[in-house]
């Protein structure tokens, strides 16, 4: 018998040997958008030809990758955007031609996917028809929208019953005004926070509690219609230590580096990046940008008359901002550094030294900034993107001569980054993207073939541990020595 221990301990070791292969594979058909997990699974919008415009969710498997809802959208190809988990129930916002846009709710079953409430009955639109920003306070979730009773778009709330969605404030001042409508919310201290317009100021921050009367402006930073704030999904707020961080402008320094507490007194200049008199439409303004904190820090992209667009830090603190590194010596107002983002502690982004192309760099904040590999060598670019962690790694987008877009990892260290799949063999591109990690594997979207009509040839992909089905074979019991 002494034998059987040693083969059924194999067996059991085996399984977790061929696990440690990490592999890519398509789990489904359909290009993927806005991949947000909840409950155990992850849920995103699709177009494809034989579902349409609809919601769908996705265990990681094949056969657990299914259609939530279709929406009836005629020729239109809009699929449901802001996808955001509150409390377990998904909410986002949908277009039906019947309808137009409105907010919707889903627990992840079809007849659990509903319309929240029709605000603007008819086929007129009752949320943004191009931007869905939604922000939650406990179960609570806030948005912008309209209605036949407002003078145009107003903050609104919900508790996911028609019953209770309700207007919070009717901000605009001039009746039939259509723009300045609620976005960028987030929440910070238990208190929403969002850009809006209210046809008199000019985009401003305001502030909610949730009430009518709580529902205030925070400051009219520059007094005129203009507005003082610019936002943007490369401008969008962060937080630190009990500030947010913007792109303001009081009409005498440009757009610079702001800062607030969500009082009036407590929103104030932080730092004039760019000391070139500001000329309105003009000179003289830095418009930081890429907002990203890591381990305390600020970092963002701002620009000023001696060193073009670089890589600027702060520690938030009025008067502290300090250029990270000149990486394209001059002036050149190249469109970079961008996509900074914080993986594992340090920051990584796409930076263009003038020699290299736009490549992939790195910084600790203690190393300045260093290029971490020339990936596509000379002076062409990589256009790295879309940085994520997992197992350990960064994980990215990247173009090389050879093998197009692909997906790449790196673990940080200077020279070290290597493509992980040539999902379109050769110089054809994947153009892998929509990266989320769940259940111990990295999910994205990329196109498995890139001669097929747009939209035709893409898929969700997987990207980790081979998965096994193990059996416990049937003639075990007999594998034995009589002898021993």
């Amino acid at each position: 018998m002494k034998k059987v221990i040693p083969l059924i301990l194999l067996l059991i070791w085996w399984p977790s040997l061929v696990q440690a292969e990490l592999v890519v594979s398509r789990v489904k058909e359909v290009s993927p958008r806005y991949l947000t997990e909840m409950n155990g699974v992850f849920f995103f919008s699709a177009y494809d030809s034989l579902n349409g415009s609809a919601l769908w969710k996705s265990d990681g498997t094949r056969s657990g990758t299914t259609v939530v809802k279709k929406f009836t959208t005629g020729t239109d190809k809009s699929v449901p955007q802001g996808l955001l988990d509150v409390g377990g129930t998904l909410y986002f916002c949908a277009y039906e031609t019947a309808s137009g846009w409105e907010l919707w709710k889903s627990n992840g079953t079809g007849a659990g996917t509903t319309m929240v409430k029709d605000l603007y009955p008819g086929s007129s639109d009752g949320v943004s028809d191009y931007s869905c920003h939604l922000a939650s306070i406990g179960s609570t979730v806030f948005f912008g929208g309209t209605d036949t009773v407002s003078n145009g778009p107003a903050l609104w709330k919900t508790d996911g019953t028609a019953a209770n969605t309700v207007m919070v404030k009717d901000i605009q001042l001039v009746p039939g005004n259509n723009g300045g409508r609620p976005e960028y919310l987030f929440v910070m201290n238990d208190t929403l926070f969002f850009v809006a317009n209210d046809a008199i100021h000019g985009d401003e921050w305001w502030k909610s509690n949730g009430t009518e009367g709580g529902t205030t402006m925070v400051k009219d930073i520059w007094p005129d219609i203009s507005g003082g704030v610019a936002v943007d999904s490369t401008q969008t707020p962060v937080i630190l230590n009990g500030y947010f961080y913007f792109q303001g402008n009081e009409g005498t320094n440009g757009y610079e580096l702001w800062r607030s507490d969500g009082t009036e007194v407590g929103t104030t200049l932080v730092k004039n990046v760019n000391e070139t008199p500001y000329v309105i439409n003009g000179s003289g303004s830095s418009y930081p940008c890429y907002f990203t904190v890591v381990n305390g820090t600020l970092f963002f992209r701002a620009q000023d008359d001696t060193h073009g667009r670089e890589l600027w830090k702060s520690d938030g603190t009025p008067g502290n901002a300090t250029l990270v590194k000149d990486i394209h010596p001059g002036t050149d107002l190249n469109f970079e550094p961008y996509g900074l983002t914080d993986v594992n502690g340090i920051l990584y982004f796409t930076a263009d030294d003038g020699t290299h192309g736009s490549e992939l760099w790195r910084s600790d904040d203690t190393d300045g900034a260093v290029m971490v590999k020339d990936i596509n060598p000379g002076s062409g670019s990589s256009w790295p993107g879309y940085f994520i962690a997992f197992q350990g790694e960064v994980y990215f987008s990247a173009e090389n001569v050879t093998n197009g877009t692909e997906l790449w990892k790196t673990n940080g260290t200077v020279g070290n980054a290597t493509l992980v799949k040539d999902i379109v063999p050769g110089s054809d591109s994947s153009w892998p993207s929509e990266f989320l990690v769940m259940n111990d594997a990295l999910f994205f979207g990329a196109t498995y073939n890139s001669s097929a009509p747009e939209g035709a040839g893409d898929a969700l992909f997987r990207y980790g541990e081979l998965q096994y089905k193990f059996y416990w074979p049937m003639f075990l019991p007999g594998i034995t020595h009589p002898h021993k």
